[in-house]
């Protein structure tokens, strides 16, 4: 996906007082870990609580590898100070009437006094009002009374370049309405009914005015649109369509949200889209944790009764029953949270673990050595009785790997480089290349939970490979958005099984509950899954 251009603010804790010579080496020191020579400081202040808060302005996958530094404790001793926050600065434009009419309006003006009018309908109106405005200007477009916007419409649809530029103009008319109805499940059904439009365009005739004519030429044409297919997922996250074996795997976008960003956004999105996305991802991944949290808060309580020998069909009733909120079984989804908490007393965790091996670049002799550590690393949480001879895959693999390095000491690129070289050959490269056969037979012989352990250990040894496995997950599920959802059961373990790892490593899930429950050898199935 092409980075695009963002404002973020990196925030550090209150108290701190930094010399202009220390500003000036923070602001150096982010620019070379977020690998962007375009980075740029916007401004600094002292927030309230006297709280020193850099603004930058660069590419949005430099904000990401930022980002991902500070969800992995990492960027604190990177830059040798403590960093309270890392995060967008956000944008939330008031709704004002159009501008007065100037004397001559572009197509960008055009475009954005457009915008404007959206943002004022969900401000002003109800849905149900605003989504008829929308209606008439972009389906009907007759008795247009307001001269303004007719000559805004003119202006965007008589374009030279209106067939490129309207669909992501139409793309965000459509978010900004659904955007402003998300929030109130009772305005769900209103984004069903906006989707629908679509479903019965009028034809272009022959006898409409010019500008008619035109725009419904346009509106059936972003039909094949890439934008299209866009919205129609955002329609399938704001009205979602419950699993089903026969309907096809695309309908469960709406229960992934590490998927949104590589699959919501085009090329060419602006930085208001880029925001509603990741609005509707925080969104979606704070539901998600908070029902697991509920899951297993109840389950250990359970647990908790069966041992003191108290559990009886009133005491069940007791508590408030939680159900599994992922599609695994009971047994599956106990099975995932032992193999992926591992934060046991006398244990390294995996984040300690990929901890040690960084620190240990600079002691290794040599590349290769680093190469014969990191398949010892990797291969720690297979099972040992398996017959499926991954292990000695991934060995000739490495070995093969850079070769004429062997002899060089590690860094930290060429460490990132070794681990992306491995996840292509683990995991489908991009959608012009969906060759993924090793990556369904580890799944087949080793289970999806072992398979996303190696996967996950690989991002927290290189912490920026995080959104590259996203986008090959991503890439999978475009591969069989299609296929029916009984026949694509084994990457749904595998999307269920990265979205309960991916909020244990990298979200803010609580899962202390899960200290009790492990103290039980088997586990406790007792709600539906």
């Amino acid at each position: 996906m092409k980075s695009t251009i963002m404002q973020w603010k990196l925030l550090l804790l209150p108290g701190l007082e930094l010399s202009s010579g220390q500003q000036q080496e923070l602001v150096q020191a982010v620019q070379h870990l977020a690998n962007d020579a375009g980075l740029k400081l916007k401004a600094f202040e002292m927030e309230e609580g006297d709280r020193p808060a850099f603004t930058f302005q660069g590419g949005s996958h430099g904000y990401q590898r930022i980002r991902t530094l500070f969800k992995t404790q990492q960027l604190t001793n990177l830059l040798n100070l403590p960093v309270k926050d890392v995060s967008p600065v956000e944008t939330n434009p008031s709704p004002s009437p159009p501008p007065s009419p100037q004397p001559m309006m572009g197509i960008e003006q055009a475009t954005a006094e457009l915008y404007g009018y959206c943002r004022q309908w969900v401000a002003t109106s109800s849905p149900a009002i605003a989504l008829n405005q929308f209606q008439h200007l972009f389906i009907d477009t007759h008795n247009i009374q307001d001269m303004r916007l007719q000559g805004i419409l003119e202006k965007v649809v008589l374009a030279k370049d209106a067939p490129a530029q309207f669909p992501q103009i139409l793309l965000h008319c459509c978010l900004l309405l659904i955007h402003a109805w998300y929030p109130q499940a009772e305005n769900h059904p209103y984004i069903a009914q906006l989707l629908t439009s679509f479903e019965h365009l009028p034809g272009s005739g022959f006898k409409q005015a010019r500008v008619v004519r035109r725009l419904r030429e346009l509106m059936h044409e972003f039909l094949t649109t890439e934008q299209y297919k866009i919205l129609s997922r955002f329609g399938k996250i704001a009205h979602p369509i419950h699993p089903h074996p026969d309907h096809p795997l695309g309908n469960l976008i709406y229960r992934y949200p590490f998927l949104y960003k590589n699959l919501l956004l085009t090329n060419d999105i602006d930085y208001e889209q880029q925001q509603i996305v990741q609005s509707l991802s925080q969104r979606a991944e704070e539901h998600y944790e908070l029902r697991l949290n509920r899951f297993v808060t109840y389950q250990a309580r359970l647990a908790q009764l069966a041992r003191a020998r108290q559990l009886s069909q009133g005491a069940g009733r007791i508590i408030r029953r939680e159900k599994n909120p992922t599609l695994l079984g009971d047994r599956e989804l106990a099975a995932a949270l032992r193999h992926f908490w591992d934060k046991r007393p006398g244990r390294e965790t995996r984040q300690e673990l990929a901890q040690r091996l960084r620190t240990d670049f600079r002691r290794f002799s040599s590349y290769a050595d680093f190469k014969a550590q990191l398949h010892q690393y990797l291969i720690t949480s297979l099972p040992t009785n398996s017959t499926y001879p991954l292990s000695m895959q991934l060995k000739v693999h490495l070995q093969g790997i850079l070769p004429h390095y062997n002899h060089r000491r590690p860094d930290e690129a060429l460490s990132l480089r070794t681990a992306t070289k491995l996840l292509s050959l683990l995991m489908i490269e991009n959608d012009a290349n969906p060759e993924h056969y090793l990556f369904i037979e580890a799944v087949a012989n080793l289970g999806a939970s072992i398979t996303i352990g190696m996967l996950i250990k690989l991002t927290l040894l290189c912490p920026p490979l995080l959104p590259e496995l996203e986008k090959r997950l991503s890439y999978l599920f475009l591969h069989y958005q299609d296929t029916p959802q009984k026949e694509s059961n084994w990457l749904i373990k595998v999307l269920e099984n990265y979205q309960l790892a991916s909020s244990i490593y990298y979200g803010s899930i609580d899962l202390s509950p899960l200290m009790q429950l492990l103290k039980t050898k088997t586990p406790q199935p007792t709600s539906e899954g």
